[in-house]
C-alpha cells in the first residue's frame, strides 16, 4: 500500500470504540500481531478478515476495502452472495439505506402488478437468460435468481407468491438504478436487496 489510510481509519475507530488491538484480534480470531501489522501498514489484510474488522468496528466495509487497495472487481467477487451484499448495503455510510429500501419496496409494488400482465410474464420468461448472459455472472446470488426463475416458470408458487417473485425478477431484468454505480461499487447491490425483500415477503406468507 502506498499510504496507510487504512491504519489511520482503524486507529481512530479503535479509539472511538475504546477497543484495543488485542480485543479486535480476539473478535476477529487472529493473532494480535496480525492486527498490529495491518494498522502499521505492513500487511494487506485478506478480504475475509477486512470484512470481519468492518463488522466488529461498525465501519463501512467499502471504505476499508478501498483504503486497503482493493479494486471493484475484487469487491464484486467477494460480496457476491445475497446475504453479504445486503449486509454491506445496510452498513454503508455512503447512501441512505432506509430511503433506498423504501424506494426499492415501492418499485417492487409496481412490478408486482406488472408481473400479472401478459407483457410482464413475457419479459420474465424470455429476457432473464439474456440478462444473465450479458452480465456473465455466477455465484450464490445468480444461483438464487435462477432458482426463483425456475419456480416462477414451473408454476409451483401460489398466485400471491408468484407475483412477488415476479416483481423481484422484473427488478433484476429491467435494472432500475436506485443505487448509482459511481456511489456504490457493487453492481447488483440493489438487486440483492430487492431479491431479499421479496423472499422475506414470500416467507411471511407461509
Amino acid at each position: 500500500m502506498e499510504d496507510n489510510t487504512l491504519g489511520i481509519i482503524l486507529t481512530r475507530r479503535l479509539q472511538e470504540c475504546g477497543i484495543s488491538m488485542r480485543k479486535l484480534a480476539s473478535l476477529t480470531q487472529v493473532d494480535p500481531a496480525t492486527i498490529s501489522r495491518i494498522i502499521n501498514g505492513k500487511t494487506k489484510p485478506k478480504e475475509q478478515l477486512l470484512d470481519q474488522i468492518a463488522y466488529h468496528l461498525e465501519l463501512d466495509p467499502i471504505t476499508l476495502f478501498v483504503a486497503a487497495g482493493y479494486g471493484q472487481d475484487e469487491l464484486n467477487q467477494f460480496y457476491k452472495s445475497i446475504e453479504k451484499m445486503v449486509r454491506v448495503l445496510l452498513s454503508s455510510t455512503t447512501i441512505n439505506w432506509v430511503a433506498t429500501t423504501e424506494k426499492i419496496e415501492s418499485t417492487l409494488v409496481e412490478y408486482r402488478e406488472f408481473a400479472k400482465t401478459p407483457e410482464g410474464e413475457r419479459i420474465i420468461q424470455t429476457e432473464l437468460k439474456a440478462k444473465l448472459q450479458r452480465i456473465n455472472g455466477q455465484g450464490p446470488f445468480i444461483e438464487k435468481i435462477e432458482q426463483m426463475h425456475d419456480q416462477y416458470l414451473n408454476r409451483s408458487l401460489s398466485p400471491g407468491a408468484s407475483s412477488i417473485i415476479g416483481s423481484a425478477l422484473l427488478y433484476f431484468i429491467l435494472e432500475k438504478d436506485i443505487i448509482p454505480d459511481n456511489l456504490f461499487p457493487l453492481g447488483f447491490i440493489d438487486d440483492a436487496l430487492a431479491i431479499q425483500l421479496a423472499l422475506d415477503q414470500v416467507n411471511a406468507m407461509e
